[in-house]
């Protein structure tokens, strides 16, 4: 089954673009194999989140001054899967191969997602490539940050969602549901998105002519398991800080509901002015989003083949909501789109978008990314368009080739790389050998 996979790569049109990208990402995990995780938010939150929890043997608190004051309550869903493979070797070797899963779940969940919608399997894979390889997916891999693991959640979540816009199946409903709640848990972002795809999933369901009655038993007991993770981290919050949504603020139609934490407040609408702030209009921060990088830094945003998918994408979107099996996917697609330029645009977070932050900003807008290449895989099935398509593929791969290797660490990944090539020989003849020993590994990993 194995040969006959790689016999059918071999063949695909797409085989250029797909090799480009596997190397990339396996560059990025043999440099994390030899390299520790040098990161600002995982050095700063994320991995001392996970680490302290291995050191006292489960989830902890502790006080400390300055930033941790908002830290210590950040959603920490996303850095139990760091601590989970930080256990094995007791350090930090194992989260670039963890994440790289992560970037090639998210992957599978755009084909899949595309195939629900009927789109050949050679544009879905270009699909599942133009997003995967997009510097902002595929340069934070080995990072720590969480943001890979959100996009993973989100992808899955639509995953399922098209599936129940099209079948009758209760686990369908069930996954998506799931999904969206695991991505809300994660990261503050995905709470607007996890309500809105339960509205629709329930309206998926009340049209599949299950009725009110229907939805609500179904709801009663799929709501509270989707939400689980996210309670689980906003009670404890709740009771310790008097909101369920700190260290951020919540406020509905002008109303304020909840207190945030007011040094992160100041930071994100830019009161407390960041090293590298500077005024920026529309044009200049979708110049940082979709422009190279000027200077030394790498540029981690969508790079230009962001602008293929967008101008592909929105056309996309439109028909998408045109056909009757994709109205619902198609028009909660264009809402996630919708919400994550309204919340990037909001003044509460200025800093996002003038500030020396804005160059990793656009981790923050992958879900819309990803909605936009999804629909773009039902325009125009060509050849040329497909040709431009696998072009801006290898644009993003280049833009997301790993940048500052020090010659130790090119000596350890030349290491690495000799290493496994061996490895993967010698169990190739094993497997010839004595297939009946390797046959669980896959299963394994």
């Amino acid at each position: 089954e194995i040969r006959a996979i790689g016999a059918k790569l071999a063949r695909n049109s797409n085989r250029v673009p797909l090799l480009v990208v596997a190397v990339v990402l396996s560059l990025y995990v043999v440099r994390g194999l030899v390299s520790p995780v040098t990161a600002w938010d995982a050095l700063t939150y994320h991995l001392v989140h996970a680490a302290r929890w291995i050191q006292q043997g489960g989830f902890a608190t502790q006080n400390a001054p300055d930033a941790w004051g908002y830290y210590e309550y950040f959603p920490y869903a996303g850095e139990v899967l760091w601590a989970w493979a930080m256990l094995p070797l007791r350090g930090d070797a194992l989260l670039a191969p963890v994440s790289a899963l992560l970037v090639a779940l998210v992957g599978l969940a755009a084909f899949a997602s595309a195939r629900a919608l009927r789109v050949s399997r050679d544009r879905s894979l270009l699909v599942a490539l133009s997003i995967v390889a997009t510097p902002a997916v595929l340069a934070f891999t080995g990072s720590a940050y969480v943001d890979t693991t959100t996009l993973a959640g989100f992808g899955l979540g639509v995953l399922f969602l098209t599936r129940a816009a099209s079948t009758r199946e209760h686990a369908d409903y069930a996954l998506s549901a799931v999904a969206f709640g695991l991505y809300a848990a994660v990261k503050p972002s995905g709470l607007p998105v996890f309500a809105v795809a339960l509205g629709f999933l329930a309206w998926s369901s009340m049209r599949r002519q299950r009725g009110f009655w229907g939805v609500l038993k179904h709801s009663a007991v799929i709501v509270p398991v989707a939400a689980a993770p996210l309670l689980l981290q906003a009670i404890p919050t709740w009771v310790r800080t008097g909101s369920p949504f700190y260290p951020l603020p919540l406020n509905l139609l002008g109303t304020h509901i909840f207190a945030g934490n007011r040094e992160l407040e100041a930071l994100l609408d830019g009161t407390i002015p960041i090293p590298g702030s500077r005024a920026t209009g529309v044009a200049a921060f979708l110049g940082e989003l979709f422009l190279p990088a000027q200077g030394s830094l790498p540029h981690l945003n969508f790079g230009p083949s962001g602008l293929f998918l967008l101008a592909l994408g929105l056309p996309g979107l439109l028909r998408m909501c045109a056909r009757r099996d994709g109205r619902i996917p198609g028009v909660f697609l264009l809402l996630v789109v919708a919400l994550t330029v309204a919340v990037i645009s909001s003044p509460s977070v200025a800093a996002l978008r003038n500030s020396a932050w804005v160059h990793v900003t656009g981790r923050l807008l992958t879900p819309a990314l990803f909605s936009l290449a999804i629909a773009a895989g039902l325009l125009f099935p060509s050849r040329s368009v497909g040709a431009v398509w696998r072009v801006a593929v290898l644009v993003s791969a280049w833009y997301s080739i790993p940048r500052g290797i020090s010659p130790p660490e090119a000596v350890a990944m030349l290491f690495c790389i000799v290493g496994g090539a061996l490895l993967s020989v010698a169990l190739r003849r094993a497997w010839w050998r004595w297939p009946g020993l390797l046959r669980p590994a896959p299963a394994l990993a």
